[in-house]
């Protein structure tokens, strides 16, 4: 990996989309000044998070285009090169500029709705830094969004979400079988249905709320790596 590639590559990102970007912060930094001068923030944080979402979820859509796709192919950088690239902008780039704009929006609509300003009771109003394994599942779904983008050639959004709704339901049906066959059957088989009954809760909480989005954001960031080289072939 080499740091001239990935300079390059960002500023190919930044002379294509800049004003685009600038519009999109623009629009997010005076919807957060309108909404929190009269009380009601909440609504400007929802499409922020909406448009994190779409941005991480198309990132790789111009690809489909054939002009584009083979421009971008033929770039002299490596699939990492193009993925790291790429994973930056979706994963930090988009989200913290995008929430320190929202952020700054609603600092300057409570300074001028409000008859007396608290620092506290803003930060406390206004605090959208999730914790640690916030972070890390955040990460997780925006690296699923990027396969998503790459793997699907079109609507790569809806099909993804599809996907995960499908696997959901798939899981649901499977943990509810499970449940029925040990329940209809317990008293015959003497099961302990006190699930977890021996389980750490610390260790549950560190393998859900920690590796298991690490491990989740690795293994899609493999396979979009697998995908894009598979793309340059």
């Amino acid at each position: 990996m080499h740091t001239t590639n990935l300079k390059q590559l960002f500023i190919r990102y930044f002379a294509e989309n800049r004003n685009k970007d600038l519009f999109s912060f623009g629009v997010i930094f005076v919807l957060s000044i309108f909404f929190n001068y009269f009380g009601d923030g909440d609504f400007v944080f929802t499409i922020l998070s909406l448009l994190i979402l779409i941005f991480a979820g198309s990132i790789f859509n111009k690809m489909n285009m054939a002009n584009f796709s083979i421009h971008y192919l033929t770039i002299p950088a490596s699939p990492v090169e193009k993925l790291t690239v790429q994973s930056i902008l979706a994963i930090l780039y988009y989200p913290i500029i995008g929430y320190s704009v929202y952020f700054l929006g609603s600092l300057i609509g409570e300074l001028l709705g409000a008859e007396t300003f608290s620092w506290s009771n803003f930060i406390n109003s206004a605090t959208i830094w999730p914790e640690i394994p916030g972070f890390l599942w955040m990460f997780f779904g925006l690296s699923l969004l990027m396969f998503g983008s790459i793997y699907f050639k079109k609507n790569s959004i809806l099909l993804t979400f599809l996907v995960i709704a499908g696997l959901g339901m798939a899981l649901m049906i499977i943990d509810g079988s499970i449940f029925y066959i040990f329940a209809k059957n317990r008293e015959l088989t003497n099961v302990n249905f006190e699930f977890g009954y021996q389980l750490n809760s610390d260790a549950v909480t560190f393998i859900t709320m920690g590796v298991l989005p690490i491990l989740g954001t690795v293994y899609f960031w493999v396979l979009s790596l697998i995908r894009l080289k598979e793309t340059e072939v």
